[in-house]
């Protein structure tokens, strides 16, 4: 029976229940390895994507692979969005914490209780971004520290620095430190698992090679986990699921290693070498699961070969809203321009809440993109700039389209650095 796991309560003078998401799974029998299933919701009004995945546990590379037709800033309400909540367990033992990086999830196996069936727990990170990679291997929890401060390293002060955003010595606990509430140290020098006070980039390559968790989730796995907990990083984009009889395939974008030349041959190696011998493989199948990356298991075999989505026709209540309380980033301070400089506008805005989560997704680009917004005819216009030229300016718009999926107005001059270069009356994105 597919299902999706609720905790009930009784409301003060009622029956009625109050639904709580739960990234908690039983795990399956022995032979299959399938935790979750897929469901959908309808997007409601002035919500995007990063709201729907951060309410049902979901980061943000997961949501909108999941979803690929689906504008992830304005999805419309009435939108039908996928919730890609079925997960194939890594291929590593069920012990401790374990990271698959490609998938951006990790996985925690708490330890055996008595009267209690083997469970799993799961979550959605954020990982190190290309040239600052989230090392694979063993590690142990060595310590867990709350509020904590951070010491960025020299290589990281130096980046900041360059970027014309330095850094002190030492960032202490509070609103500004990317550490978030809580982390846990880690026997790999200089890694954490820990929080974020930027949480919309959960789910995305953007540390310098730590682990990140949503604040509510790190503040629940730092209750749970004890000092001396094992953690095994590893990097699987490509992982074989089992359920009642059936094969499944979950592929998710190769990271690191063979580029696309290779992809096919790689693939036909590593999928002979987990079925069993005299297994028919839908070869045409498995590449397009594979090149699509989606994320989604999907069936190689059995009834259910040939439905990339297994999900019921209505739709499932949002179970949990974010009350961590958690502050969202603030808009940036756009640097001061010279006459002649070029901007581009990234979007127009009604909701203030999803400017504040574009501008702090440019932030965290790297390098970081400059913006800052303005409000006018009530609508928030969010610009980024200045650049020298236009070249440049068209260059960074399509950075933000590829890392971030929002296509933005064709670049414009600033003859003034005291006149709006964005005049009112525009085309405008209402997002």
């Amino acid at each position: 029976m597919r299902y999706f796991l609720a905790r009930w309560a009784l409301l003060a003078g009622g029956l009625a229940p109050l639904w709580a998401w739960s990234a908690t799974y039983p795990l399956p029998p022995q032979g299959d390895n399938i935790v979750g299933n897929l469901a959908a919701v309808t997007a409601r009004q002035e919500e995007t994507l990063l709201d729907i995945g951060r309410r049902y546990d979901l980061g943000y590379e997961q949501i909108t692979a999941a979803n690929p037709g689906v504008d992830p800033w304005l999805p419309r309400g009435g939108t039908r969005v996928l919730l890609p909540t079925e997960y194939v367990l890594p291929d590593a033992p069920r012990q401790g914490i374990v990271i698959n990086v490609a998938a951006m999830r990790l996985f925690y196996y708490p330890p055996a209780r008595p009267g209690v069936p083997p469970e799993v727990v799961t979550y959605p990170i954020g990982i190190g971004r290309e040239g600052w990679r989230t090392p694979v291997g063993q590690a142990s929890v060595t310590g867990k520290v709350k509020d904590p401060s951070w010491t960025p390293p020299a290589s990281i002060r130096e980046e900041h620095a360059s970027n014309g955003d330095p850094l002190p010595a030492v960032v202490p606990a509070g609103p500004d430190n990317p550490l978030g509430q809580y982390a846990l140290r880690l026997t790999l020098p200089g890694y954490l698992i820990h929080g974020s006070n930027k949480p919309w980039g959960v789910g995305m390559r953007v540390s310098h090679g730590c682990i990140r968790l949503y604040p509510e989730d790190i503040s629940r796995l730092f209750a749970d986990i004890p000092v001396g907990t094992s953690v095994r990083i590893v990097n699987q984009p490509w992982l074989l699921g089992h359920r009642q009889g059936v094969y499944y395939l979950q592929a998710f974008q190769v990271i690191d290693g063979a580029p696309d030349a290779h992809l096919e041959r790689d693939l036909g190696e590593w999928i002979a070498r987990q079925l069993p011998p005299g297994t028919p493989v839908p070869w045409q199948r498995v590449l397009q699961i594979a090149q699509a990356g989606r994320g989604i298991p999907t069936a190689l075999t059995g009834p259910e070969q040939g439905t990339p989505e297994r999900i019921p026709p209505e739709t499932v209540q949002s179970p949990m809203a974010v009350t961590d309380g958690a502050a969202e980033e603030q808009t940036a301070a756009g640097a001061k321009a010279p006459a002649g400089s070029w901007f581009f506008n990234v979007a127009r805005f009604r909701n203030p809440d999803n400017a504040q989560k574009v501008t702090g997704l440019l932030a965290q680009m790297q390098p970081p993109v400059p913006s800052a917004s303005s409000r006018a005819a009530g609508t928030i216009l969010l610009r980024a700039g200045p650049y020298p030229n236009k070249t440049a300016a068209e260059a960074e718009s399509k950075r933000v389209e590829r890392t971030l999926g929002i296509r933005s107005e064709a670049p414009l001059r600033d003859e003034s650095p005291k006149k709006e270069p964005f005049p009112q009356g525009g085309v405008a994105t209402a997002r």
